[in-house]
């Protein structure tokens, strides 16, 4: 897990680092969630404990979260296709406005983490070479970890604001 050390502190709080994802990312809530379970399965097969520090978190959240919004949300865009951050995606033509803001490349994501793109794409490859390339989760895992999130929030506090905005999947 080296790979994800940084040799500079991230300067925001982790709240405001995912505040921040959330804004530029133009992820769903839901990636969150899902980036969670990502760090928790990598915990589960590395041998030593995955512990986050200030030298790490915003390498491990920005991957898991990117990784989460590429599989969930994301439409095809290769880094070709989009040089500088577009207020409109070009993939937007062929798709509804409501999934305009949903394109994102590795460059866009390096930039939310201030990050080189080459870092950006090893960060990304060692990620999913930790996740054996398996993205999806289960129903049962994902409804599981939103009741324990969903726990923990009212132990600190209202969550009312944003339980909404993360709703269990119902088929």
């Amino acid at each position: 897990l080296r790979v994800f050390q940084g040799g500079r502190r991230c300067p925001l709080k982790p709240s405001a680092f995912l505040a921040r994802m959330l804004k530029y990312g133009h992820c769903s809530p839901c990636c969150l969630l899902v980036a969670m379970v990502y760090l928790q399965r990598i915990n589960l097969r590395c041998s030593s404990t995955l512990v986050m520090t200030p030298h790490n978190i915003q390498r491990l959240l920005l991957t898991a979260v990117m990784l989460a919004s590429k599989f969930l949300d994301d439409l095809f865009c290769s880094n070709q296709q989009v040089k500088h951050t577009p207020r409109v995606c070009p993939c937007a033509r062929r798709w509804s406005q409501a999934r305009l803001t949903c394109c994102r490349t590795l460059l866009q994501w390096a930039s939310i983490g201030d990050l080189q793109l080459r870092e950006m794409n090893e960060l990304e490859l060692h990620m999913l070479k930790l996740l054996d390339f398996s993205l999806s989760i289960s129903r049962e895992i994902y409804n599981g970890s939103w009741t324990a999130v969903m726990g923990m929030a009212q132990k600190v506090g209202p969550a009312e604001s944003w339980q909404a905005d993360v709703p269990k999947i119902k088929i």
